[in-house]
């Protein structure tokens, strides 16, 4: 499927040093951007090993790529003593980078080897960071919503704001971040939710100038469902790329994502286009012309 000309797309989170797909990633973005309407993608280092690929790949598409850079509460284990003195001189040698992808999960597997609390201090230091250098930040929160809003609104209001990506979350909670200045970004992973009157109920507690899309790519392949959602059959589906192995996503998907959410806030795609690719080119200081 190929987008109406005016289609311009922003993907506001995505991981494209990933090794599943860093090789292709030449292609990829062409074909997002050719294809698909994807004219910006967000790419977030996770820790310090990748925050050199990550540099390198906004030099080699400065147009296209923005770069982010932090500290993944999956990989607090591995990280140095300088850690922060890392972050800090990655994000001052790219004015225009923001930080992330940082965060809280509380998923077993993970609090099994790094706490709650540790989570916590990592993610209190990295907001301190962005706010200090005036940059926006990239939230992972899995299962940990009372914490990461507790902490969110003891640290803010965040000037340059907070992005909660791949938003799931509950409804109730869409307000009161969004005085702190919070972006909700979705990508297909809400499909996997079997409560779906919730996820339609959170999405569409999001005012459309707060809402952002992803594809969170090379994850978050999720199928669009031809059956149990009402007009589903009609929705694009994630579009398929010589080489990459199955199962992989990309950001020509966002096509899809821009369809499954148009879908479950029953917002004209055209709409939900144009305001979620002008919210994150506010955010990310990208002009939107």
């Amino acid at each position: 499927m190929s987008p109406p000309a005016a289609l311009k797309l922003f993907d506001s989170h995505c991981h494209l040093q990933d090794v599943r797909v860093h090789q292709h990633r030449d292609v990829l973005l062409r074909k997002a951007k050719s294809e698909a309407g994807v004219h910006y993608v967000a790419v977030n280092g996770c820790c310090e090993a990748d925050w050199g690929d990550v540099q390198a790949m906004h030099e080699e598409y400065a147009g296209q790529v923005v770069p982010n850079f932090g500290l993944h509460p999956w990989f607090l284990q591995g990280r140095t003593e300088g850690w922060l003195g890392g972050l800090r001189r990655a994000l001052e040698r790219n004015p225009e980078a923001g930080l992330g992808e940082c965060g809280l999960d509380k998923t077993p597997r993970i609090v099994s080897h790094t706490t709650l609390e540790v989570q916590a201090e990592i993610l209190t230091q990295q907001l301190r960071l962005a706010k200090e250098l005036e940059r926006p930040v990239s939230l992972h929160c899995v299962r940990a919503w009372g914490k990461m809003t507790e902490l969110l609104q003891k640290e803010g209001p965040f000037p340059r704001g907070v992005l909660l990506h791949s938003f799931a979350g509950p409804a109730e909670v869409v307000k009161g971040l969004s005085r702190i200045n919070a972006f909700f970004s979705v990508s297909l992973s809400v499909l996997r939710s079997p409560k779906r009157d919730r996820v339609r109920a959170a999405l569409k507690a999001v005012p459309l100038d707060r809402l952002l899309l992803e594809t969170d790519s090379p994850d978050a392949l999720c199928s669009v469902p031809s059956s149990g959602w009402e007009g589903g059959e009609d929705l694009a589906r994630p579009t398929p790329v010589d080489g990459l192995p199955g199962g992989v996503n990309h950001p020509g998907n966002l096509l899809a994502v821009l369809d499954v959410v148009s879908h479950l806030i029953e917002v004209p795609s055209e709409l939900v286009a144009r305001h979620t690719y002008r919210n994150a080119c506010r955010f990310f200081c990208k002009p939107s012309a």
